[in-house]
């Protein structure tokens, strides 16, 4: 096996016969690491930075991860690419269900949610925006036309709303 965080900070995501870990320390970022479902090493996957919650695509052909950027690692070549995003420290983020987007909410701009092309071929777009709260954990529907994602309101830190956003009426 592999000890995947000392102090809570270890990542897990799993597709199919394999599964990505982070290996973090406390305080620090890891390395994503390729396993096998039985525990098995089967080897780190190329990257250059620190990085944490990585989450497979639908297909499990690729994994994205974040650490001052958004990564996308395509498993059959081995590659890490970074995904353009106007804003540094993407934090929660989600694949759209064709895998063709990624929404994410971010650490250094509150209030926005942001869907972005893994591909680069369509512009940035903020999805959603409000100064007055803080986004987490957004997800797409099956079908694509919605995102959900928990809102905390400024005024009621304790306080989480489920918000629902229609897509396809942005």
């Amino acid at each position: 096996g592999l000890e995947i965080g000392e102090g809570g900070n270890g990542a897990l995501s799993v597709s199919g016969r394999t599964m990505v870990a982070v290996q973090a320390r406390q305080g620090q970022q890891g390395t994503p690491t390729l396993m096998s479902r039985k525990g098995e090493v089967l080897g780190a996957l190329a990257h250059r930075e620190a990085t944490w919650a990585p989450r497979f695509s639908h297909d499990g052909k690729r994994v994205a991860f974040v650490g001052k950027e958004l990564w996308v690692h395509d498993l059959a070549r081995d590659i890490s690419e970074r995904v353009l995003t106007e804003v540094t420290y993407p934090f929660h983020f989600a694949w759209s269900p064709d895998d063709s987007r990624i929404v994410y909410s971010t650490t250094r701009v509150r209030g926005q949610l942001r869907v972005v092309s893994v591909d680069g071929t369509t512009k940035e777009d903020t999805v959603f925006r409000s100064d007055a709260g803080e986004i987490d954990s957004p997800e797409w529907s099956p079908d694509g036309r919605t995102i959900l994602f928990v809102y905390l309101p400024d005024e009621h830190r304790a306080h989480r709303e489920l918000w629902a956003f229609d897509v396809e009426k942005a």
